[in-house]
């Protein structure tokens, strides 16, 4: 039951985090601006390589953002963003 404030401090850490490669949050809410956070953050960091964030109210807007953090993050290798309502942009 991560949320708003909560979802947004969590997913703003990962700027930070030179550890963690593996983090799933799957079925929270981090909506719009958790979201667009998560996307800022992925700029940053290095060491991430699997990102889960299904069923997450994410938008299309979030939704582009994290994309563009995804393509500079190197390290990814897998992400889940299945079950988000994205919509047909």
């Amino acid at each position: 039951t991560i949320r708003y404030h909560s979802a947004v401090a969590l997913v703003d850490s990962l700027k930070f985090n030179k550890t963690l490669t593996y983090l799933d949050i799957s079925y929270n809410g981090l909506g719009i601006e958790g979201g667009e956070t998560l996307g800022n953050a992925l700029h940053s960091n290095n060491s991430l390589k699997v990102l889960k964030v299904a069923q997450n109210n994410i938008t299309s807007r979030p939704c582009f953002t994290i994309f563009a953090g995804i393509k500079s993050c190197e390290s990814l290798e897998e992400v889940d963003l299945s079950s988000n309502p994205i919509g047909e942009e």
